[in-house]
């Protein structure tokens, strides 16, 4: 029985959370609906969720937080002007960084967990899975999508791509992105449909 309530006090958080986010412009764009049909799953509470973005990071080794530097960051398609702003200023060593949709839900059910990653990954999320089993916490699983592209665009100092053409791989990696929040919400929408043991 505790453990019943503070899973209920968990969902209460949860969506205490997602509408202060809401309020606050804290929280993805178009990301709402989907975390909605989510956590009206009975044994589902999501923990964090990212709709997938794309960013231009400066720094040697983009993927080391201390060596690097994100100087543009959207979640929307990128807009030309705000390209050639980026790369008019004097960045040495400039990448392109795009991720797609990742979320973490917790469950108090493995059996939850199980069947949250059948459902997601016919749908581009292969690369997820249950990263804890802390059963007093609830079982916490990633749900991460098949979009992610790093390439180099300028490197010490010098464009090894034209700056004219950074804009049509930013189109581009945006379409990969795209494709894969329709596979979320064709996910979320099949699980809610279909809960499984995440039912009541």
């Amino acid at each position: 029985m505790a453990r019943r309530r503070s899973w209920s006090r968990l969902k209460e958080q949860v969506w205490s959370m997602i509408e202060e986010d809401r309020l606050i412009g804290y929280l993805d764009p178009g990301i709402e609906e989907v975390l909605g049909k989510l956590n009206r799953i009975p044994l589902i509470a999501t923990t964090s969720s990212c709709i997938g973005r794309i960013t231009i990071i400066d720094g040697v080794r983009p993927w080391d937080r201390r060596d690097s530097l994100i100087v543009y960051k959207t979640h929307t398609r990128p807009m030309p002007s705000e390209v050639h702003r980026v790369l008019s200023r004097p960045f040495r060593n400039l990448w392109i960084k795009a991720t797609g949709p990742i979320l973490h839900l917790r469950t108090p059910s493995i059996q939850c967990a199980s069947w949250t990653l059948e459902v997601f990954r016919p749908h581009g999320f292969k690369h997820s899975g249950i990263i804890s089993l802390d059963q007093a916490r609830g079982y916490t699983v990633e749900l991460m999508s098949g979009v992610d592209v790093t390439a180099p665009i300028r490197l010490d100092g010098r464009d090894i791509v034209e700056p004219g053409r950074v804009q049509e791989i930013l189109d581009r990696v945006m379409d990969y992105i795209e494709d894969a929040r329709r596979g979320l919400a064709e996910a979320a929408e099949r699980l809610e449909a279909s809960p499984g043991p995440c039912g009541p």
